[in-house]
């Protein structure tokens, strides 16, 4: 009995001591393991993103105060670019992956601009929607009215709200542990111009202006820091201050002639109130050129005489005085091809087609002119097509002897 009891002890003591082994060789192993390894917080966005202060300085225009500011960055290796926008002017933080970048800040804020080509620095351009070529009051006879001799190709283009801008060559966005600053000081890049017209003849008997000035520059570009070479017309409202005898008008624009020198056609056009359409053509390439201009951020324009012909005689803000009188009118017979033939020289008026004239032809009325060569009136032929519906505006030329042009 005692010889039994011993031979199972003998055998518990082994298993105990396997045991033993087993254990001391697992605690061994992960003593090994745990020693060997080294604690890392796990990376969900590769390449690592660094937290980056971007500040804004407008030291150059302290009265800027656009609503939003968007930054551009363009990874030196390629690929598309990043934007930030910021509702705060003076900047903010962002995220940004380390690396080294290209940047463009502009005001984000305006309605009328418009970027293009900003898939590459260099071609990141900043300009305006088109427009109308006739403003105000005139807008809708904007189809009929006819462009400065030279421009007929340019577009025509919105004045542009203000813009700032700046750019940076190289910003290096450092790894975790440096802090990074991207410092961007925004400059302004719109223009002023202001256009006045003195010793404005029969100013009294204006309706409604619009005038445009060509040949200036389409847009900003903000990676080069330089302009467009577009040549673009650019219309705006003219006024009339009869009390001065003064036709005044401004508008905005990005600047004129990156490369060489345009030329530059002011028009000028006016209703009057008796309906007739007029328009003033003059070269003011001079004036926009002047390196006597005081400041290069204001461009004037300043001209002397207008010779605005008088309304017909009783008139007195439209044609109720004078139903039989219509304004200026020829060419483009709506339904027919057929045109209104009309002699070179002074322009006419031509009484209203009433259902009993469109058997018989227009009956041709003219009337006298005063201003600068604009004396008399001559006669004016006319056929007329049962198919006559409705008449095109004309315009007429005070810079050409009042010749009429069809719309």
């Amino acid at each position: 009995m005692t010889r039994i009891t011993s031979m199972t002890e003998l055998r518990q003591s082994m298993i105990l001591f396997f045991r033993v082994i087993v254990c001391a060789a697992f605690l061994l192993m992960m003593a090994e393991l745990l020693s060997s390894c080294e604690h890392k917080d796990l990376c969900y966005d590769h390449p690592h993103r660094q937290n980056v202060e971007v500040m804004f300085d407008w030291s150059a225009d302290p009265d800027a105060n656009p609503a939003t500011m968007s930054l551009y960055l363009y990874p030196e290796e390629g690929g598309d670019p990043i934007r930030y926008e910021f509702t705060d002017k003076n900047g903010g933080n962002i995220s940004v992956a380390a690396g080294t970048y290209r940047a463009i800040c502009v005001n984000s804020d305006k309605e009328t601009h418009r970027i293009l080509g900003k898939d590459h620095f260099e071609t990141f351009q900043v300009t305006s929607a088109e427009t109308r070529a006739l403003q105000g009051l005139l807008a809708t006879m904007a189809g009929a009215a006819p462009m400065g001799r030279g421009t007929e190709k340019e577009r025509m283009m919105q004045q542009p709200e203000m813009l700032w801008s700046s750019h940076a060559d190289r910003i290096v966005v450092k790894p975790a542990g440096e802090k990074t600053v991207i410092k961007m000081k925004p400059e302004p890049r719109v223009k002023q111009c202001t256009v006045e017209i003195k010793n404005v003849e029969n100013i009294s008997g204006v309706k409604a202006m619009s005038a445009s000035v060509s040949g200036m520059t389409g847009g900003w570009l903000a990676g080069l820091d330089q302009l467009s070479d577009e040549k673009v017309t650019m219309p705006f409202v003219a006024e009339a201050d009869a009390a001065n005898k003064m036709v005044k008008g401004s508008l905005t624009l990005f600047g004129h002639c990156p490369v060489q020198p345009n030329k530059h056609i002011l028009m000028v056009y006016a209703q009057l109130t008796d309906g007739t359409n007029w328009y003033y053509e003059k070269d003011v390439t001079d004036q926009v050129h002047d390196k006597n201009q005081k400041d290069d951020t204001h461009i004037k324009i300043e001209l002397e005489q207008l010779p605005l012909p008088k309304p017909a005689p009783g008139t007195d803000g439209g044609l109720e005085g004078r139903a039989d009188i219509q304004p200026c009118r020829i060419g483009r017979l709506t339904g027919n091809a057929e045109e209104l033939a009309v002699n070179e020289g002074p322009p006419h008026q031509f009484r209203a087609a009433g259902d009993d004239d469109l058997a018989g032809g227009i009956e041709n009325q003219h009337r006298p002119h005063t201003g600068h060569g604009i004396d008399n009136a001559g006669q004016a032929a006319t056929t007329q097509s049962d198919a006559v519906r409705h008449v095109e505006p004309a315009w007429c030329n005070i810079t050409h002897g009042g010749q009429c042009i069809a719309g």
